[in-house]
């Protein structure tokens, strides 16, 4: 219980924590991201003085985002499982649950902006990077997404012009190319292929996409400087095929 509400508490495992932790650390549940409904937060709470980071306003506590039936996994705050803390970090959850409950206002607000924050809108954003900028699928895409998956490959092709969602157009559009190139009107693969190499479009980082162009500089630049053995030197071939093909 932190203030008026009750909050869940776990151990939050994540190799990106670092091994010198144990790839775990003790969280507290903000709850689910108003906006990406598949995406809890989690926040850490097992280092010290955790004041520091809600009275600064250049700090902000460490924050952890949570995709469901992903990794990372929570296990019980309980006596079964906080062997792998140190009792150092276990007084800093202790202290640092204190603080929060005799300033809960400060952490409500600071949950209350975070569960609401969402991804700057980005211009020109790459349409495999749109569920940053238009969210998750609605019931009537994954319906049309649904039948796109469950169509042979030749269905698949005559179901494009019947999908009414631009972004599950251009997506199903991309599968093919990438995965059944072969089948398709090379009007239809050189459309395609534009839409995914143009320039024009960015990632969530804001910026370019590789171009088949700039893969080939980068073999050129790999040939230049290393020795390749059989193997390697095969890998590489049918790689610069594969950039040319889809190049021009």
């Amino acid at each position: 219980d932190i203030g008026d509400k009750n909050y869940k508490i776990g151990i939050y495992t994540d190799i990106a924590l670092g091994y010198d932790i144990n790839c775990c650390c003790v969280a507290l549940c903000l709850g689910r991201h108003s906006e990406y409904k598949n995406q809890s937060l989690w926040m850490r709470l097992d280092y010290d003085n955790i004041s520091n980071y809600f009275l600064d306003d250049e700090k902000n506590p460490r924050i952890m985002k949570r995709k469901d039936g992903e990794p990372c996994f929570i296990l019980p705050w309980n006596k079964s499982y906080d062997h792998v803390l140190d009792n150092e970090r276990k007084d800093y959850v202790n202290d640092n649950l204190e603080w929060l409950h005799k300033n809960s206002d400060k952490l409500q607000d600071f949950i209350d902006s975070k569960l609401n924050d969402k991804y700057n809108k980005i211009d020109n954003l790459d349409i495999d990077s749109s569920i940053y900028d238009q969210g998750l699928f609605k019931s009537d895409e994954l319906i049309d997404i649904r039948k796109f998956h469950e169509a042979s490959i030749s269905d698949k092709i005559n179901l494009l012009d019947s999908i009414s969602s631009k972004r599950v157009h251009s997506l199903s559009a991309r599968i093919l190319f990438r995965n059944f190139s072969h089948e398709l009107e090379d009007s239809l693969k050189d459309k395609i292929k534009q839409s995914i190499a143009s320039s024009q479009y960015v990632n969530t980082k804001q910026q370019q996409r590789r171009t088949p162009i700039d893969g080939l500089k980068e073999v050129n630049k790999i040939l230049s400087k290393e020795e390749l053995d059989q193997t390697q030197s095969d890998i590489v071939s049918d790689y610069v095929a594969y950039l040319n093909n889809i190049k021009n």
